[in-house]
């Protein structure tokens, strides 16, 4: 008889869990750019052996080919700057939301992972971006 994971909405992995060692590199679609994922607050589930839960789900994504004064103004500005705005909006609706939200359904569809939520899509009327990406 299985295990009920749906309490904790949490992805179960077995005989490995991506952590920041050895993280899953996720290509984007159309781009040379890629999502690395991994899981922090790792714990292993009691009486299974080799089955582990991950607590928080971790993303870095690497962009290739931004042009540097961009890169800087990046870096130096967390403020509201429309400019750099419209930059933030397409790195998480077009590169960062398609593949996280891919990953979730392989896990949920391929894996029968039925608990682990949808994530939804970023909507600007509920808060900053930049808060949303620290």
């Amino acid at each position: 008889m299985g295990t009920n994971h749906s309490a904790n909405q949490k992805p179960v992995f077995f005989r490995w869990i991506p952590t920041e060692k050895d993280r899953l590199s996720v290509g984007i679609k159309d781009t040379d750019n890629r999502l690395l994922i991994w899981c922090e607050g790792v714990s292993q589930i009691r009486n299974q052996k080799e089955t582990f839960v991950g607590d928080k789900l971790i993303c870095r994504l690497e962009i290739n080919n931004i042009p540097s004064e961009l890169v800087g103004e990046l870096e130096r500005s967390r403020s509201e700057n429309i400019e750099y705005e419209a930059f933030r909006k397409k790195v998480v609706n077009k590169m960062i939301y398609p593949t996280i939200s891919n990953f979730l359904d392989i896990l949920r569809v391929n894996y029968g992972q039925y608990w682990v939520k949808n994530l939804r899509a970023w909507d600007s009327r509920e808060g900053n971006i930049v808060r949303r990406l620290i």
